[in-house]
C-alpha cells in the first residue's frame, strides 16, 4: 500500500506500511501508544528547534547590523569529538566558532578541523549547522560577543594610534611646506 502524503490520514495508517493485517495484529495495540508518544515528542523537538534557529538569526541579524567588519574566533574549540573514522579516540576532530565573512556575508560561523593545529578547516554558518552543533554553540555566544567585543577594541586602539601618526606626519609636513 502507498501512503498518499497529500492526504491527511489518521495516525494508525503508517501500521499499514508494517504490518499489512493491521486490526488482526496484535502488535497495533503496543506500538499505536508508543507511535503517538513518538508523534507528541518529536513534534515538541522540532518545535523548539524551530524556536533556537529563529532565535540563532535574531543573533546573527543584530550583529550584521553592528557592521563591525572584524574576524574573531574563540580561541578553543567548542566541539572535540573522535573522528568517526578514527580507531583511536587520540585521533579528534575539532569544531571552532566565530565571527566571519562567508560567501560575503558576515555571520556567526562554526569551522571543522580535523587538527586542533591544522589550517583552515570547512566553514559554514551556523544558522546552517546540525541541530547537535547548534545545540553546542549556543552556549558559547555570549562568550563569542565578550570576545568581539574585546578586539574591537583593540582594533578601535590601533585605529587611534594610526591616526595620531597619520596627524603627527601631516603636522610635520605642514611645518616643512612653509
Amino acid at each position: 500500500m502507498l501512503l498518499d502524503l497529500s492526504v491527511k490520514h489518521e495516525e494508525p495508517v503508517w501500521l499499514d506500511l508494517i504490518y499489512p493485517c493491521c486490526g488482526d495484529c496484535p502488535m497495533t495495540a503496543e506500538i499505536t501508544p508508543s507511535f503517538a508518544s513518538l508523534s507528541a515528542t518529536a513534534k515538541a523537538v522540532n518545535d523548539e528547534s524551530d524556536r533556537i534557529n529563529k532565535l540563532i538569526r535574531t543573533v546573527d541579524d543584530a550583529l550584521g547590523r553592528l557592521n563591525l567588519g572584524l574576524p574573531v574566533w574563540l580561541p578553543h574549540p567548542i566541539i572535540q569529538d573522535p573522528l568517526p573514522t578514527s580507531k583511536s579516540i587520540l585521533d579528534p576532530n575539532f569544531t571552532f566558532m566565530g565571527y566571519d565573512k562567508l560567501e560575503k556575508q558576515w555571520s556567526v560561523c562554526l569551522e571543522f578541523n580535523e587538527r586542533y593545529d591544522k589550517g583552515p578547516g570547512q566553514k559554514y554558518r551556523l544558522r546552517d549547522a546540525t541541530r547537535e552543533n547548534k545545540l553546542s554553540a549556543v552556549s558559547h555566544l555570549e562568550e563569542l560577543v565578550g570576545e568581539m567585543n574585546r578586539r574591537a577594541q583593540e582594533k578601535l586602539e590601533q585605529i587611534a594610534a594610526a591616526r595620531k601618526i597619520t596627524e603627527d606626519v601631516i603636522g610635520k609636513l605642514g611645518k616643512l611646506a612653509r
